[in-house]
């Protein structure tokens, strides 16, 4: 009977017991060796505008090749689809970031056809020599802002170097002029006058800057490495040139309006002109003459100069001017209208008044006194020289008494 027993005790522990473990996935195949990397020419410095090639190739045995990868500095990466044991990558040296270490890897045909890349081949320098440095570009007027009709002069400095010849360029916006040599070139339709000095220096002359020549320029020059050989420099930073027309007459205007003011009351003349990119300070004129005795007030666009006491001979054709700093250039634009300016001289009446009164008076006062004198004085003499009996028409005179 025992065992009977323990029947339904030995199902129970049957269903307990853990499921069979899962078949386990095959691991990986091993990755197929490594390639050799191979660079044609060899040199110990590369110069810009070389162009390389890069051999990769798989070793003997190493499957069905598919295909090739090439990994340059900074992670850059090239693949290419082949069947071949080796492929070369052809690979153009246009700066520095060309260069630096390469490696390279190849693909075969793994499990269920799927491509399994070889591990990496030893790592391979490029080295590539730096551009020269970058040239500076200078204006004259200072700063690139030229007053149209002025001249303009473009100069592209290059830092020291060994005797190499080097041939210089400037750009605007996305043309180019380059400067070979002594002759001209042309810039936007202006001719322009080209001279290099030795290999330092060039310079680009206009006779007469136009507001068409405007716009950011930058220069570079090719310096020659090897026979035959040039590389170019890395290029200027730009500089913005400017070209304005000179500045339209400036407006003159008074206080008191009108330009009439009373001689020893105060004037004031203000000149205003219109916004502009250049320095500027203004000039006063009194019939054509440069007035010095006061020195204008400028704030912003306009100017001032003023008179607290007008002089009584101050009057006369008044206009202004506004002289403009074009990179070291002063130019003046052309003169206001004229402004006439009338000082009005007053008369003192109330002591002019008082002395015409005064005198009229007195003279008044000496007429009657003449007058009485003259009357007593004749009357003393009449009376007393004559007598009845010699009265004209025979009527007795009346006695007189003194």
């Amino acid at each position: 009977m025992a065992p009977l027993l323990l029947l339904p005790l030995l199902a129970g522990l049957q269903l307990q017991l853990p499921p069979p473990a899962a078949a386990l996935p095959p691991p990986p195949p091993p990755a197929p060796p490594a390639p050799s990397l191979t660079v044609t020419p060899q040199k110990s410095l590369y110069l810009i505008g070389d162009v390389v090639a890069l051999r990769c190739a798989a070793p003997p045995g190493a499957g069905e090749v598919r295909g090739f990868q090439l990994w340059g500095a900074g992670g850059r990466a090239v693949e290419a689809t082949s069947r071949k044991r080796s492929h070369v990558f052809s690979l153009s040296l246009e700066g520095p970031r060309d260069g630096g270490w390469h490696r390279c890897s190849y693909s075969v045909a793994g499990p269920l056809r799927r491509p399994l890349r070889s591990l990496e081949s030893p790592p391979v320098p490029v080295p590539v020599k730096e551009r020269p440095p970058a040239p500076r570009l200078s204006a004259q007027p200072w700063g690139g802002r030229a007053m149209a009709g002025q001249p303009l002069l473009l100069r592209c400095d290059a830092p020291p170097a060994p005797a190499r010849p080097r041939r210089f360029r400037l750009r605007r916006g996305v043309g180019a002029v380059t400067a070979n040599g002594t002759g001209v070139s042309v810039v936007n339709g202006t001719d322009v006058e080209v001279k290099v000095n030795g290999s330092w220096a060039a310079t680009w002359a206009l006779p007469r800057a136009t507001p068409g020549l405007g716009g950011n320029y930058s220069c570079g020059y090719e310096q020659e490495e090897a026979p035959g050989r040039w590389v170019a420099s890395w290029a200027s930073p730009p500089l913005e040139v400017v070209v304005e027309e000179a500045a339209p007459p400036p407006q003159l205007e008074s206080v008191p309006p009108g330009g009439v003011v009373g001689a020893g009351q105060p004037l004031a003349l203000t000149c205003r002109a219109p916004q502009g990119h250049f320095p500027r300070r203004f000039r006063f004129y009194r019939d054509g003459a440069e007035l010095h005795q006061w020195e204008p007030q400028t704030a912003g666009i306009s100017a001032q100069i003023h008179v607290p006491h007008v002089p009584p001979a101050f009057g006369g054709r008044f206009s202004c001017r506004v002289e403009e700093d074009a990179g070291g250039t002063w130019v003046l634009s052309p003169p206001s209208p004229a402004l006439q300016v009338t000082v009005e001289v007053g008369f003192q009446l109330v002591p002019v008044v008082a002395g015409c009164a005064a005198g009229g008076a007195a003279g008044l006062l000496g007429v009657l006194l003449a007058i009485g004198l003259w009357r007593r004085r004749r009357g003393s003499a009449h009376w007393k020289g004559l007598r009845d009996s010699e009265v004209p028409g025979g009527y007795p005179m009346a006695t007189v008494s003194h």
